[in-house]
């Protein structure tokens, strides 16, 4: 009987194994690396992000130690000698906290823009994500102690 069902044959139609009428496999030869997966590059959103981070940081420790030798000036000086200060003069006493304080503002600017940035570089494919990782955390953590600080200076001033 030559219709004969055989199930070898209906699931393996090249034979026994000598592949029969079929041409032997070769990888593509036009792809990138021979075949092979390229590494994944970093995310540049994630490297944005991380360098804003530390930019951030930077401004902060730089606008604490600012903010520390203003205050260190004025830690013997009764508060009405300050206020007399304040109106005699013409204020460049205090320059100092405010570049602090704009500094603090600005490195609190700087965590928005790179925590934004790296939560892109984090939903982007085919990239690395650590430095996207780095960044939030470092950039979400400056937020949070930042707005943690403003407000016990606010709850205490």
């Amino acid at each position: 009987m030559t219709n004969e069902y055989n199930p070898n044959e209906q699931n393996h139609p090249q034979g026994n194994g000598n592949n029969q009428g079929y041409p032997a496999f070769t990888p593509v030869s036009g792809y990138p690396g021979g075949g092979q997966l390229a590494p994944l590059k970093h995310s540049g959103l994630g490297i944005a992000s991380f360098v804003l981070a530390i930019v951030s940081i930077l401004a902060l420790i730089i606008g604490i130690i600012m903010s520390v030798a203003a205050a260190a000036n004025y830690m013997n000086v009764s508060p009405s000698d300050i206020e007399s200060e304040i109106l005699a003069g013409s204020g460049e006493e205090f320059a100092a906290f405010v570049g602090a304080g704009l500094l603090m503002m600005l490195s609190i600017g700087l965590s928005i823009i790179g925590l934004v940035l790296g939560i892109i570089g984090l939903v982007i494919k085919n990239r690395k994500k650590i430095f996207g990782i780095i960044g939030v955390i470092l950039n979400a953590l400056l937020i949070l102690g930042l707005v943690l600080l403003m407000a016990l200076g606010l709850a205490l001033g």
